[in-house]
């Protein structure tokens, strides 16, 4: 069953979603993925440098505004290091 995406899909509230992913067997992702595909997100940002990261990436799948669609690079990347870590990290990133 398809469906606009909306903030419960986001937040992890949307009952469709929630569905789907306990479906879906868990399987663990190769991280031989990761460069590659950062290879090409880097190329694609380089041509298209006023997209912030988050335009970039939801542009891909166009729809309903998203909440992250206007959230400034450093708000991105303080977000990335408060909810993952940046371990050993000794200065802020560029």
């Amino acid at each position: 069953m398809s469906h606009p995406a909306t903030s419960a899909c986001v937040n992890g509230t949307c009952p469709v979603c929630t569905a789907r992913a306990r479906a879906l067997p868990v399987v663990p992702r190769n991280p031989d993925r990761i460069d590659g595909l950062l290879r090409l997100v880097g190329e694609i940002w380089r041509k298209n440098p006023d997209l912030r990261l988050t335009q970039l990436i939801l542009n891909v799948h166009p729809g309903a505004p998203h909440p992250v669609y206007g959230m400034e690079d450093d708000v991105l990347r303080d977000a990335l290091k408060a909810t993952y870590g940046v371990p050993g990290e000794k200065k802020d990133l560029p």
